[in-house]
Parts: structure tokens; sequence; C-alpha cells
């Protein structure tokens, strides 16, 4: 079951402080404090297909569709 930006975005909140912006993709959305917040560990990336919180570095290394659906700010 996949979750919706809400859940995901209560779930990223329980892991990172700050949060103001966001990327969606097909299989993710990325939360930040800044929307350019891409490299390293900072952003928080939920799985929309089981809600994991995963860093950054496991997403790019696991993923190969990077197209954004969609990005804004909270």
């Amino acid at each position: 079951m996949a979750i919706g930006f809400d859940e995901a975005l209560a779930r990223a909140r329980r892991v990172k402080h700050g949060i103001n912006q966001y990327i969606e993709h097909k299989d993710t959305f990325i939360f930040g404090d800044g929307i350019r917040e891409i490299g390293g560990s900072g952003p928080v990336v939920v799985l929309k297909d089981s809600g994991d919180c995963v860093n950054m570095p496991y997403y790019v290394s696991t993923s190969h569709d990077f197209e954004v659906i969609s990005e804004g700010r909270i």
C-alpha cells in the first residue's frame, strides 16, 4: 500500500526538524530544509511503497528513476 504526501511528511518530520520543502519522484518524497538540499544524508527520503525513511545515498544507490513529478514549499 503506497502512502500519500501527508503521511510521508509526518514520517519525515519524526526524523528531521525544520522541513520546509519537498521534491516528489515516482517512488519517493524527498523532504529537506532547502529545495536543493539533495546530496549527502541531509534530506529525508520517504519510500512511497513502504513508508520507510532512508537517507539520500541509499536512495541514489537503489533507484534509477529521478524524474521530478512535483516540488515546492511546505
